[in-house]
């Protein structure tokens, strides 16, 4: 598992008026499906590792193999080394408005399959916080 830092800590978001910051990965890969996990942490250990603070924010799957290119259900699909893949080149684009909103762009350069993602769990329903006090009753 490898941590890509995408923008680092400190980077000053564009103005309204600015284009978006953005940030480009090209490779080729080495399995049938590409399995991101997004995070956000405090700061990254001299080894690479996230630590700190931790907090996840998306888990998404990609397919690198032109035959699983629109599957509806990647999670049911084994991530496997593949040679076949490693034929395609792959692109991930990263943006970043000025209101702070990410967005990655993943695409098979080779096929011309992409996906496009908002990153980020701000739409999911929170849990909700119980107390410890007991409620008061109305009357």
């Amino acid at each position: 598992m490898v941590f890509d830092l995408v923008f680092p800590r400190g980077t000053e978001l564009p103005g309204p008026k600015q284009p978006p910051l953005r940030s480009v990965r090209s490779y080729r890969p080495a399995h049938n499906v590409g399995h991101f996990r997004y995070l956000e942490c405090a700061r990254l250990a001299q080894d690479g590792r996230p630590v700190g603070e931790i907090a996840e924010w998306d888990d998404i799957r990609f397919p690198f193999d032109r035959g699983l290119q629109g599957s509806p259900d990647l999670a049911a699909v084994p991530v496997r080394r593949t040679q076949a893949a490693a034929d395609f080149v792959v692109e991930e684009t990263y943006t970043c408005d000025s209101s702070g909103n990410l967005a990655v762009a993943i695409s098979n350069k080779s096929t011309g399959y992409e996906k496009r993602f908002r990153l980020g769990r701000w739409s999911e329903k929170q849990p909700k916080i119980l107390s410890s006090r007991p409620a008061k009753r109305r009357a």
